[in-house]
C-alpha cells in the first residue's frame, strides 16, 4: 500500500496489450504503468470492489469478473452489465473468447455470453445450466470444459463426453482447481496433485514433491519452468525446463492468490502480503571464450578502462582485452607481480589515477595494479598485524 495499492492483499494479476499491468485487491483494482498506479473502486462505478479475474478481448475491451458480476473497464470508468436470467453473480471464475470473437463469462451461476448490452445464459451442458463453470480451454478435440467435479468434452460436432468425474465428496481434492493450457498441452491444478491431460489419461506430475500437499495455485511459463504454491507448508515452488519431477527453487510465502507471466517473461505473484515480481536474469557462459582457458576463477572485476582483472587460482591475476574480431575470444595477459599474494580478492577500488587498489585475503598489506604490475605496499600501514578487509577512495 505504500506504494499505492488500494490494499496489500492481492488477488489477480493481468497485463493488457497496451503493457499495462491490472491487480485485483480486496479494496478494489488498480492499473499500474511502471511508476504509479491508478485506483479503481465503487467511485468508478463498480459495484463490487473484489475482482476474482480480469481479461482483455480481440477488441481490446477490458473485461471484470466482480463479486456483483461482470463489468467492463472504459476509461477512467467500470459499466456493470445485467444478466438476462437475473441470477445473482457471486462469484467469476474466468473468461473465455471463442473463434468467432463471443466472449463467455465463467461463472458460480453457469456460462454467459456478451451480448451488446447485457449477459445472456448459454445453455452448454445438459442439466449444468446454473452449475459452476470453472475453465474452458481449446483442445485438437474441441472444449474441455471443468466444472468443478465434472471434466466434460464437447467435440466439434457439438457432442459431449465425460472425461472425467469425482463423486465422493470424502476423497482429498474433490473438486478441480483449476484447468490451464500451455504449449497446445493442458493442465489439471487439483488440491491434492497436478496432471497433465494426454489424450484419455491423466499424468501425475511432480508426484514425491507433492505428496500429502494441498496444491493451490500452479502454471507453466513460456520457459517450460512449473510454478507452483502449496497451501499446507506456505511454499512457492519452481522448477527447471521440462523438469517434471523435482523442483530446484522453494520459498515460503504466506499466501499465494494467483501467479501471471507478462510479455517480458517476467513472473508476477499476487498474495496477502502485497505483488512480488520474479524478473528474469539471462546470464552469458565465457569459458570458450578466453584463449588459453583460465582454471579456479575466484574474482572479476571491472577496471575504468571496460577491461576485465581476472583473479584465478595459484594467485595468478589477468587483464582481459575485448577482440570482437577473433571469433569472440577474450585475450588477455599474465599482470607480474612483486611479492606473492593470496587467490581472492575482498575489496577492491579505484582512484583518480585509474589505479586498482586491492585487499586480498589473509594479507596484511595493500596492493595496488599500476603500469600492468601487481605492487605490494609493505608497512603502509605501520606495525599492522591484522589481515587488512576493506579499502576505499
Amino acid at each position: 500500500m505504500d506504494d499505492g495499492l488500494p490494499a496489500s492483499y492481492i488477488l489477480r494479476i493481468y497485463q493488457d496489450s497496451y503493457g499495462f499491468m491490472w491487480i485485483s485487491t480486496f479494496n478494489g483494482l488498480s492499473r499500474f504503468d511502471g511508476k504509479e498506479f491508478i485506483n479503481y473502486g465503487y467511485e468508478s462505478g463498480l459495484s463490487n470492489i473484489i475482482i476474482d479475474a480480469i481479461y482483455e478481448d480481440r477488441h481490446h475491451r477490458l473485461w471484470l469478473g466482480t463479486r456483483g458480476g461482470m463489468a467492463e473497464v472504459k476509461g477512467n470508468r467500470c459499466l456493470v452489465y445485467p444478466v438476462d436470467d437475473k441470477q445473482v453473480i457471486n462469484f467469476v471464475h474466468s473468461f473465455f473468447e471463442l473463434q468467432n470473437g463471443a466472449v463467455w463469462a465463467l461463472t458460480s451461476k453457469g456460462v454467459y455470453q456478451f451480448e451488446t448490452d447485457h449477459w445472456k445464459k448459454i445453455k452448454l451442458y445438459p442439466g449444468f445450466d446454473n452449475h459452476g463453470c470453472r475453465q474452458i480451454v481449446e483442445t485438437e478435440k474441441g472444449l474441455l470444459i471443468n466444472y468443478g467435479h465434472y471434466l466434460i468434452l464437447r467435440n466439434s460436432a457439438g457432442a459431449f463426453q465425460l472425461v472425467s468425474q469425482i463423486t465422493d465428496d470424502g476423497v482429498p481434492g474433490s473438486f478441480y482447481n483449476r484447468l490451464f493450457q500451455q504449449n497446445h498441452r493442458s493442465y489439471l491444478n487439483r488440491i491434492d496433485g497436478l496432471f497433465e491431460l494426454i489424450r484419455k489419461d491423466s499424468v501425475s506430475l511432480f508426484s514425491s514433491e507433492l505428496k500429502n500437499k494441498y496444491l493451490l495455485w500452479s502454471v507453466l511459463d513460456s520457459q517450460d519452468r512449473f510454478w507452483t504454491y502449496t497451501l499446507n507448508d506456505h511454499q512457492l515452488m519452481v522448477s527447471e525446463p521440462g523438469n517434471k519431477q523435482q523442483f530446484f527453487f522453494k520459498m515460503k510465502i504466506p499466501l499465494v492468490s494467483s501467479l501471471f507471466e507478462d510479455c517480458d517473461g517476467n513472473m508476477w505473484v499476487a498474495g496477502s502480503d502485497g505483488l512480488l515480481k520474479f524478473k528474469a536474469i539471462n546470464y552469458q557462459h565465457y569459458e570458450n571464450r578466453f584463449k588459453p582457458g583460465i582454471r579456479g576463477h575466484c574474482n572479476v572485476i571491472s577496471l575504468p578502462d571496460s577491461r576485465l582483472l581476472i583473479s584465478a587460482a595459484n594467485g595468478t591475476m589477468y587483464i582481459s582485452r575485448d577482440d570482437s574480431s577473433e571469433n569472440h575470444r577474450l585475450k588477455y595477459f599474465l599482470l607480474s607481480k612483486s611479492e606473492p599474494h593470496h587467490e581472492i580478492i575482498d575489496a577492491s577500488c579505484n582512484d583518480e589515477r585509474g589505479r586498482e587498489w586491492l585487499n586480498f585475503r589473509e594479507q596484511l598489506d595493500l596492493f595496488i595494479i599500476e603500469n600492468n604490475r601487481i605492487k605490494a605496499l609493505p608497512g603502509l600501514i605501520k606495525g599492522n598485524i591484522h589481515p587488512l578487509t576493506g579499502v576505499a577512495y
